[in-house]
């Protein structure tokens, strides 16, 4: 378009020599507005480079803030295990402890607040019993007890178990803690339910009704 613009003062001056002004001015003013087209026409063209480099600018910078991170690390929670405990060593038991073990209450039993144990002979062991209570487990062998209570001892842990006739209880004596009271075997529950029903009568009471009936 600029080549063809060297030649425009060249004509305008041809026309002007030969008389022809008015061809002259409407030649100028239709050389102008062609100019102002082409003008804008060229503007919104060389504006796009500019938006397209702002939208590429702001996608850059949004970017990184729509990708996943990929040195996220998942916990996984650990599973809590039950506590193993080693069997008793194969000991022999005198006569009297053996004596003592047959005595003793075995089975799944009920016990107060909803708790409950587990006692079983260990297999292979005579005279030594395994007790589960929540995720512990104890290794019990019979002991010798003056108050004539059936008398079941962890040497290791320092577990006791206690047998009477109506209940039995645990105990832990390392931390002087009663761990749970009122377990009841089937034959135990009789006991207890016929104490109840029956209750002991108070000596003191059995002499005064005595010395009325005189």
């Amino acid at each position: 378009m600029s080549s063809k613009l060297k030649f425009v003062p060249h004509l305008l001056s041809a026309m002007a020599w030969t008389g022809r002004w008015a061809e002259a001015l409407i030649f100028c003013i239709v050389l102008a507005g062609s100019q102002g087209g082409f003008a804008q026409n060229q503007s919104p063209n060389e504006s796009k480079p500019s938006t397209r480099a702002q939208a590429s600018h702001v996608n850059n910078n949004q970017a990184p803030a729509s990708r996943p991170n990929k040195h996220v690390q998942h916990v996984v929670p650990k599973t809590v295990q039950p506590i193993s405990m080693e069997e008793p060593s194969s000991i022999e038991l005198s006569p009297e402890l053996m004596a003592i073990s047959e005595q003793v209450q075995s089975g799944h039993m009920p016990c107060e607040l909803g708790q409950s144990v587990t006692l079983n002979p260990i297999p292979n062991s005579p005279g030594q019993f395994a007790l589960f209570f929540k995720n512990n487990r104890y290794a019990l062998i019979p002991t010798l007890s003056h108050t004539g209570a059936i008398r079941l001892e962890d040497p290791k842990q320092g577990a006791v178990w206690i047998q009477l006739a109506n209940k039995s209880m645990l105990f832990n004596t390392r931390l002087g803690q009663r761990m749970v009271d009122e377990c009841k075997s089937k034959d135990q529950e009789l006991v207890a339910l016929h104490q109840r029903n029956s209750p002991p009568v108070q000596l003191l009471s059995a002499v005064n009704g005595a010395d009325e009936q005189r």
